[in-house]
């Protein structure tokens, strides 16, 4: 039986040039950033402006689109 979805939960789109920064990443890196992102889209409302975390030694940028109800990443850097 499946789980009701979250409807406060946003859902998680990497853009095409995060997608390529990520592929450069070891897997440990891109799994931690990546439970950062379903960390970040799991709150409730959130406003739409563009933020960033930090994973070792990595900055993740996002934006937020309430509209859409995504979180999407669009860069991925070294600190």
């Amino acid at each position: 039986m499946r789980r009701p979805e979250n409807p406060t939960r946003y859902g998680v789109e990497i853009s095409a040039s995060a997608w390529k920064q990520l592929s450069f990443l070891p897997l440990d890196a891109y799994m931690r950033i990546r439970g950062e992102l379903d960390a970040v889209a799991s709150k409730a409302e959130q406003p739409a402006v563009t933020q960033s975390f930090a994973v070792g030694d990595h900055v993740a940028r996002y934006t937020v689109d309430p509209e859409r109800r995504l979180l999407i990443l669009v860069e991925v850097t070294h600190r």
